[in-house]
């Protein structure tokens, strides 16, 4: 929030002016709140500079800052009037966050289909070597899958929804590790976590598991954490619950996906214990 106070008001200009997010997903998260709440709304370019930004953040008008209670808390839907990506930026990232980048688009080759997780399979080496057309094709599949979401259900009143898989447990990772942990990382620990949490339930085969499991170590992302104490008491406050039920989003098989709303605690803290095996 005191990011956005010292954006305003002489940097947007008037209500005619726009503001240009030139960097990561955070500076487009910011940038794009400033945009939708400044003057009731200004304009916005969204100009990502890293992979996570390429394949998720610039994409679906999400826009949302962090407060002490959690992640993502405060925010506003704000599409950008245009998104320009220089692939070429890419190769001043350091591996790290290329891989995390790599967490959403594994993250919507599930949601899509089992041939969308075989051909990000086939090029994960790839895109971490720095390939561009493997880069591309990578990219081309989130912005279809997810800007497919989008554009049936702009202000997650329902099938939006499925793109929060992963997030509920990844969010509260991420805050309570005072996030030493990447987004991309906490997330891919997230969709560990919530398909765990689908087996516990008898809601899926254990053999979608291994599969996401494998896909992530193919992008050098973590399948084990070491949940930190205070994670619970971010995942309560997870801003998708709906009169006091958290809404977890939980794989059935590759490309078809619930929403659970009576999860036990027998069942959430069975699904931790299998995410902090051999952390």
């Amino acid at each position: 929030m005191s990011t956005s106070g010292r954006i305003l008001p002489t940097s947007a200009g008037g209500r005619d002016g726009g503001i240009i997010a030139l960097g990561g997903g955070s500076v487009g998260d910011v940038a794009g709140f400033v945009a939708a709440t400044y003057l009731r709304g200004i304009r916005l370019a969204q100009v990502p500079t890293t992979l996570l930004g390429m394949a998720d953040a610039s994409i679906g008008g999400k826009t949302a800052v962090d407060i002490a209670a959690g992640k993502n808390l405060v925010g506003a839907f704000h599409s950008p009037d245009a998104v320009f990506a220089d692939l070429a930026v890419l190769a001043t990232l350091p591996p790290r966050q290329l891989s995390s980048g790599l967490a959403e688009v594994t993250k919507c080759a599930f949601l899509a289909d089992r041939e969308s997780v075989a051909q990000l399979a086939r090029s994960l080496e790839s895109v971490r070597a720095g390939d561009l057309g493997a880069i591309l094709a990578a990219l081309t599949l989130a912005a279809e899958v997810k800007g497919g979401i989008v554009s049936q259900d702009p202000r997650e009143a329902g099938l939006r929804e499925l793109l929060n898989f992963g997030h509920t447990m990844g969010h509260a990772y991420e805050a309570a590790s005072a996030y030493r942990v990447t987004h991309g990382e906490a997330v891919a620990v997230g969709m560990v976590y919530a398909t765990a949490l689908a087996e516990r339930l008898a809601l899926t085969a254990p053999t979608v598991r291994p599969e996401l499991e494998d896909l992530l170590g193919r992008a050098a992302l973590p399948t084990r954490a070491r949940l930190p104490k205070g994670v619970w008491s971010f995942v309560l406050q997870d801003k998708k619950a709906r009169g006091g039920k958290l809404r977890w989003i939980l794989p059935r098989r590759i490309g078809q996906f619930s929403v659970v709303t009576d999860a036990s605690e027998a069942a959430l803290r069975a699904a931790a214990r299998i995410v902090e095996r051999a952390a």
